[in-house]
C-alpha cells in the first residue's frame, strides 16, 4: 500500500473515532462511553483503536486540544488596535460574528464539554490570557494585570457560557449584538486601558 493511501486511511479512521466519540458523548455522556461502544459505532477493531489512542481519555484530550486550538486560531485574528480604539466597527462586527459562528458550529461539543469537563473553561481562560500577553495587550493595562484579565475574560466566557447553557436559544446575530453592546465599553475605558490616540 502506498504511503498516501495509508495516510488517507489513517485520517479516515481518526475522523471515524472522533465522530463516534462525540456521537456517544452526546447520547450517553463522556463518562459513560466504553471502548467497546466506540469500536462498534466507528466500525473498527480494538487494535486499530489502540494504534490511534492509548485510551478514551486520550481521545478526549486530543479533541479538546483541537477545539481549543481552533478557538485560539480565531482569537489570533483579533484586530487588537481596532478593538481597543474602536476604529473600525465593521472589523469588530466581523470578528464577533466569526467567533460566534465558530462557537455555534461546535455547539454540540461545547454543550457536552461544559456539562462534564470542569477544566474546559479553565483551559479556554488560560488560552485567552496567553493570547493577551502574546498580543502585548497587557502593555495597555492601567490596573493590575490579573484583575483586568479576570474581568475581561470572565465577562467574555460568562456570555459564551450562558449562550451554551441556554442551548443557543438566541441566534448568532443576537449574540453578536450582545457582545458588541457589552464588550466595547470595557475596551474603551481609559481607567482600564491606556491607549495613545
Amino acid at each position: 500500500m502506498t504511503e498516501r493511501k495509508k495516510d488517507l486511511r489513517f485520517r479516515r479512521t481518526e475522523v471515524a473515532i472522533r465522530r463516534s466519540y462525540w456521537q456517544l458523548a452526546t447520547k450517553y455522556g463522556i463518562k459513560k462511553i466504553t471502548v467497546k461502544q466506540l469500536l462498534e459505532v466507528a466500525n473498527i477493531n480494538r487494535a486499530t483503536f489502540y494504534n490511534h489512542y492509548e485510551n478514551l481519555d486520550a481521545v478526549h484530550t486530543a479533541i479538546v486540544t483541537e477545539l481549543i486550538a481552533e478557538l485560539r486560531q480565531q482569537l489570533d485574528q483579533v484586530p487588537i488596535q481596532a478593538l481597543l480604539n474602536l476604529t473600525n466597527h465593521q472589523t469588530i462586527h466581523n470578528y464577533f460574528t466569526h467567533l460566534s459562528t465558530v462557537l455555534y458550529a461546535h455547539r454540540e461539543e461545547l454543550t457536552v464539554l461544559l456539562a462534564v469537563d470542569t477544566d474546559f473553561l479553565n483551559q479556554i481562560l488560560s488560552m485567552d490570557q496567553d493570547l493577551w500577553e502574546q498580543k502585548h495587550l497587557t502593555d495597555f493595562f492601567v490596573l493590575p494585570q490579573a484583575y483586568i484579565s479576570a474581568g475581561m475574560t470572565g465577562l467574555g466566557l460568562g456570555l459564551i457560557n450562558q449562550w451554551i447553557k441556554s442551548d443557543f436559544e438566541i441566534s448568532i446575530s443576537e449574540f453578536v449584538s450582545i457582545l458588541e453592546t457589552m464588550m466595547p465599553p470595557l475596551l474603551t475605558n481609559r481607567q482600564i486601558f491606556s491607549i495613545k490616540d
